[in-house]
């Protein structure tokens, strides 16, 4: 099977729309009857580990983006490459919200290594999916090279 990358595009858009949507869903509105600032510049951990985690998610998808400019056309083994992928992309509101809750307190240090693990884990599926993508090209072109010279031979006949 190998269709057009459209659908997988749009899909995996899908995916990176919602993750970094649900990013912001867990910063809660502080409720305080009085000091509201205060109650507001408390979440700072909340802040920092949100936009962090938008940034990343929004380099990702440019890369994936980028990633799929070269793609003519999808196959199974990509399609599930790219699924795991995008398991680890909806991962990241998780460690997200454990950075939030720990940074500022004697689990910081674990909270950063659990949050940096995530994304280690999504840099190696990015490296999965990226030979997937070169050897789909690669064999796509032996295949172009093969017709090609078949085509040769029958016109010397």
């Amino acid at each position: 099977m190998t269709e057009a990358p459209g659908r997988v595009e749009a899909f995996s858009d899908g995916v990176f729309a919602i993750a970094i949507t649900l990013l912001i869903l867990e910063i809660r509105v502080p409720h305080v009857e009085h000091g509201l600032w205060a109650g507001l510049l408390a979440l700072w951990p909340s802040y920092v580990a949100f936009l962090l985690s938008f940034v990343v998610i929004l380099i990702e998808w440019v890369n994936h983006h980028e990633l799929l400019r070269n793609v003519r056309g999808v196959s199974y083994p990509y399609l599930f490459a790219n699924g795991l992928l995008l398991l680890t992309v909806t991962f990241v509101p998780f460690p997200t919200a454990v950075l939030a809750a720990y940074l500022g307190t004697s689990e910081a240090k674990t909270a950063v290594a659990f949050y940096c693990g995530a994304f280690v884990v999504n840099a190696l599926l990015v490296a999965l999916v990226q030979p997937v993508i070169g050897l789909l090209i690669n064999v796509s072109l032996w295949i172009l090279w093969i017709r090609l010279g078949y085509r040769e031979e029958r016109a010397v006949r």
